[in-house]
């Protein structure tokens, strides 16, 4: 772009100049060089600017170059501190453009890493580069989530109800945005504050709410459903009792509060900031009551994160079919907006984004809390919110049909009540079709969009166009991935049919903390398109095992973002990783997995996935002798302390070879037996059951009895693993025991056996218990097949000793019981 253009584009009458060629010198601006040179405390190495913009206060400097590159930086930053030090009132954008392309890098405030304005990427208008600098420009997210903490803490005080306090916020954000604009406020101040609050102490609380409504029924003008809409913001919100209870004094508090502590900290007109927005909002559903705890409200992270690996961007019409609170569908509307703004002039980019929020956002919800909440939620980002629907998702097939969306983002109900589901889904539902939830826990909607889209497609075919496919984000309880229930296997099998499984992603534990505490996996479909191709192959399936966003529990703020050492978001970095697997399949040990599936196959990484054994420690085969030695101190048996140091042996786990586990130690099933078996024929033998406390020893009981039921028992020392609840928990049990039909025992041959060495193989069956959480057993035929990584024999030379009898692996290696063996013994307490 030469220079004649770029003055044309910010504005010929806005350019300023003093030395020949349009260029703008600070030497002569300063008075002199040396004027310059004492004004900055050191001499300059470059002072004469090509290109120089100036109007009300905002400053634009310009440098050429045929080809800029990092070094010409330096030389921008300079004439940015010669603009500071001459003009240190001015609000500068500083950028460096090349004259043999478009290509243009942006600065605000500064040169570095950190004020550089990505989204920028072609020349604007002076108008433009003052609107960067207007009211609420600065985004600062870790500011504001914690004055989201403060605020609600406020309206805590204010007694405004939990469940109530996001719409009421979104509400009061709208009314405040709409006041500065209307008193013309340039920055949030001291002078706006004041001007703001001589017109509500003025007001009474009627007068306050009346103005809410106002602005809410100007903002919905359009909208469709319009009456219904305001219906319920002013029942859920300005009508309610305690809302109603205010004082003036109370309004000016929470309004302050709003527009100091919050909307000062938001630029809405940024992506940044429409995701900061969208975190204030949604933050607020973590401080439900417990009545609400059920409600499983997505967090804004996943819902950036379903977006992503749906690709949607500015040209892909989005649809939630249970939109609730429309997190999902404001997160895809952000990305759109986002994209829209990518490489276009900001003319370009409005007309993008008006028809991305009119044309490409569409929801139904119907639940009248949850669809309030939506309507909101659209409102504060922008609008967006004339394509929600209220109505239910069953009834409005023609409604998506003619939204013809191309991503469907859906966080379903996982308690469905059944009689709000259409009989022609429930026909195999047998008694679950009057029962108290749905028995799909949630397939059944992505059965329901499965049937629109194949009539979707069936009229696009008699209309002469070609079938059209639609990607499918969907979060779900991860009991459906495991598929051991007939009616969710059923469905799963019915999906494939038509439907691909792109992927599925295993997510964080408590992902809906302090919300419902579901498991949720979040897979990935193809609607429209089978999983079974023509010739009978199936594409693989990717399997993430996405348990680790970098989010910890906190209370009264649920999962908090965490940040490094250098503030940096564990988050962003994860997400890329995430992202990066699944685009390019990768199969990493311990986090993804690709298989062959069929829909009465499990859908979840851990039944695919090899353990990562590289990363056990010394602290991992330290931690079941200190568990066991805490045990047997805590009830009584004798012990024998022999503290031990020698760290002799090193594990060097890259040598170790694989086993089947059915090759190493022998399954026995439990059955029978209950507590109060125990408490009846008490004895001295101890009975095993699938708790963790006290080494899984649920008791003891009479040995005699035991063999008269013939439960399942063993005298010899043994590990026992359980089976359900606290399933994949491994114990040491040095003097056998009997086991109940919610753990099995896991026996060593009689040569082999010992405790150093059961201590040991516990320390690798453990390593293996993440597989079997939340809902998948410990089967037989799972468990038996299970990969061990071990320690095997070598000869001198270092080679492997071949046993010609393959008495554990198909290549003759044999597991080195003497190195388990001797290192368990040179742990301390070993």
């Amino acid at each position: 772009m030469d220079r004649i253009s770029i003055v044309e584009k910010i504005g010929k009458k806005h350019q300023k100049i003093n030395i020949e060629n349009g260029e703008w010198s600070y030497a002569k601006d300063a008075g002199s060089l040396k004027a310059l040179e004492s004004t900055l405390g050191k001499k300059p190495t470059h002072y004469k600017l090509d290109l120089r913009f100036e109007n009300n206060g905002v400053v634009v400097l310009v440098e050429t170059k045929q080809k800029f590159k990092k070094d010409d930086e330096t030389q921008l930053s300079e004439y940015l501190d010669e603009e500071q030090a001459l003009h240190p009132s001015g609000k500068i954008i500083a950028m460096l453009a090349n004259t043999n392309d478009d290509r243009i890098k942006v600065w605000q405030g500064a040169v570095d890493d950190e004020h550089v304005l990505a989204s920028e990427t072609v020349a604007e208008s002076m108008a433009h580069y003052e609107s960067l600098f207007a009211v609420g420009t600065k985004n600062d997210r870790e500011q504001v989530m914690k004055n989201t903490y403060d605020l609600n803490e406020l309206l805590h005080k204010m007694d405004i109800d939990p469940a109530k306090r996001s719409q009421f916020v979104g509400t009061t954000l709208l009314y405040i945005k709409a006041m500065v604009r209307k008193v013309g406020g340039a920055c949030i101040d001291e002078a706006l504050v004041k001007k703001l609050n001589n017109i509500w102490t003025a007001m009474d609380d009627k007068t306050i709410r009346a103005g809410i409504a106002s602005v809410l029924e100007d903002l919905l003008d359009g909208s469709e459903n319009k009456d219904k809409k305001i219906e319920l913001l002013k029942r859920n919100v300005l009508d309610d009792q305690k809302v109603r209870r205010l004082t003036t004094a109370n309004w000016i508090k929470i309004l302050d509060t709003i527009l100091t502590d919050i909307y000062r900290y938001i630029n809405a007109d940024s992506s940044e900031g429409q995701d900061i927005l969208n975190l204030f909002f949604i933050a607020f559903n973590k401080f439900t009551g417990k009545a609400d705890r059920n409600q499983a409200f997505t967090p804004d992270h996943i819902t950036d994160f379903m977006c992503r690996v749906a690709d949607v961007d500015r040209e892909k019409v989005v649809m939630d079919i249970t939109c609730g609170s429309g997190s999902l569908l404001v997160q895809a509307m952000v990305k759109a907006l986002a994209d829209c703004r990518r490489g276009k002039s900001s003319d370009e980019a409005q007309r993008l984004m008006s028809e991305v929020k009119k044309k490409h956002i569409f929801g139904i919800e119907i639940e009248e809390k949850a669809y309030g909440l939506a309507t909101t939620n659209m409102l504060i980002h922008g609008d967006g919110n004339s394509n929600i629907k209220f109505d239910d998702c069953f009834k409005c097939k023609n409604f998506i049909i003619e939204a013809s969306p191309d991503v469907i983002l859906m966080n379903p109900p996982y308690n469905a009540k059944p009689i709000g589901i259409p009989a022609e889904y429930k026909k195999a539902w047998g008694k679950a079709t009057d029962g108290k939830e749905d028995p799909t826990k949630g397939l059944v909607f992505i059965h329901f969009l499965s049937d629109v889209v194949e009539i979707m497609n069936v009229c696009r075919e008699k209309k002469g166009l070609p079938r059209k496919t639609v990607k499918l984000a969907v979060l779900l309880p991860v009991s459906t991935a495991i598929g051991s229930k007939e009616i969710i296997r059923d469905e799963n099998m019915g999906l494939l049919e038509r439907n691909t499984l792109e992927a599925v992603f295993t997510l964080p534990n408590e992902i809906f903390y302090p919300g419902a505490s579901a498991s949720a996996c979040c897979m990935v479909f193809t609607l429209g398109k089978p999983h079974l191709h023509a010739d009978g192959t199936v594409s693989k399936t990717f399997f993430g095992y996405y348990k680790e966003d970098g989010f910890k529990k906190k209370k009264n703020l649920g999962r908090v973002e965490q940040f490094d050492e250098n503030n940096q978001s564990k988050w962003r970095e994860i997400e890329k990783r995430w992202i990066s697997m699944f685009r390019n399949k990768e199969v990493v040990v311990g986090l993804s997995a690709m298989a062959d599936v069929t829909g009465e196959d499990e859908w979840l990484c851990e039944a695919y996935m090899e353990t990562d054994y590289s990363t056990l420690c010394e602290a991992d085969f330290q931690r079941p002798i200190n568990n066991y030695f805490a045990y047997r101190v805590a009830n009584g048996y004798p012990v024998e302390i022999s503290y031990r140091d020698s760290r002799a042996h090193m594990l060097q786990i890259g040598m170790w070879k694989e086993f089947r586990l059915e090759a190493i130690l022998s399954i026995l099933n439990g059955k029978g037996i209950t507590k109060e078996e125990i408490d009846d024929n008490p004895g001295d033998f101890i009975a095993v059951q699938s708790g963790e406390e006290n080494n899984g020893v649920l008791g003891k009981i009479d040995k005699d009895y035991c063999i008269e039921k013939e439960y399942t028992y063993t005298e010899k020392p043994c590990l026992t693993v359980a089976r359900s609840g606290s399933a994949g928990f491994v114990s040491f049990q040095s003097e056998g025991c009997v086991v109940g039909d919610s753990a099995k025992i896991l026996l060593l041959p009689d040569d082999i056996a010992s405790t150093p060495v059961y201590l040991f193989i516990q320390t690798i069956l453990t390593a293996n218990r993440f597989k079997y959480a939340y809902g998948r057993k410990v089967t037989e035929d799972k468990y038996k097949n299970e990969i061990l990584a071990l320690p095997i024999q070598r000869n001198p030379d270092g080679s492997p000793v071949i046993d010609a009898t393959r008495r554990f692996s198909a290549e003759g290696f044999v597991p080195s019981w003497r190195f388990m063996e001797e290192y368990m013994k040179s742990l301390p307490y070993g």
